[in-house]
């Protein structure tokens, strides 16, 4: 499940499985780190994608202190959102999976399961491909258990929906045919 409350800040938690309680718990506990380290999500997240680069270039280079210091309010944001989400779980469930982001794109990031399948059906239907399609299936699998399964729908839709955008490069090629594919991976994610 996924949760924000947009008058807080603007980000979004994801929790696998959790309920609208434990959501609500999560995002407050996130929210609380920010307030309590003085950086806005924004920074952190800046942050992080600092350390991040700084990590894969094999800690060459320079990092600024500060950058450093956003990043790890970022992630104690994101592991205080798991611990408030899981609170009451029992312990032979497994760990939260958990997932915290900027608010980009409210209208889709924020779209409840019916209107994300929605969605996808008017972007199927108008044939070209945006960024949307990942996060609005995403959307539409998060209850499911099975992470695999989820991954592999979403999979399927991605790679449907790429063909569709590409048909537009083949002017010989049918495209109702590549458009009903991307129907069917909707119908697909829409039945898990």
């Amino acid at each position: 499940m996924e949760y924000s409350a947009m008058e807080s800040l603007p980000i979004k938690v994801s929790v696998a499985t959790a309920t609208k309680d434990e959501l609500d718990r999560a995002l407050a506990a996130a929210t609380a780190v920010f307030v309590k380290g003085g950086i806005d999500p924004e920074t952190a997240a800046t942050g992080l994608f600092e350390l991040e680069g700084f990590d894969m270039r094999g800690f060459k280079g320079k990092l600024s202190p500060d950058a450093c210091d956003a990043a790890f309010v970022w992630m104690e944001a994101e592991s205080a959102a798991g611990e408030a989400a899981s609170a009451n779980w029992s312990e032979d469930r497994l760990p939260p999976d958990v997932n915290l982001a900027l608010l980009i794109d409210p209208e889709s990031q924020l779209a409840d399961r019916p209107k994300a399948l929605e969605m996808l059906r008017e972007i199927a239907a108008k044939g070209k491909r945006n960024d949307r399609d990942g996060t609005l299936a995403w959307i539409v699998v998060d209850h499911l258990k099975d992470r695999w399964k989820a991954k592999e729908l979403v999979d399927n839709l991605t790679v449907a929906f790429s063909t569709l955008a590409g048909a537009s490069y083949y002017p010989d090629e049918p495209v109702e045919p590549k458009r009903q594919a991307a129907l069917d991976a909707v119908d697909a994610l829409e039945a898990a």
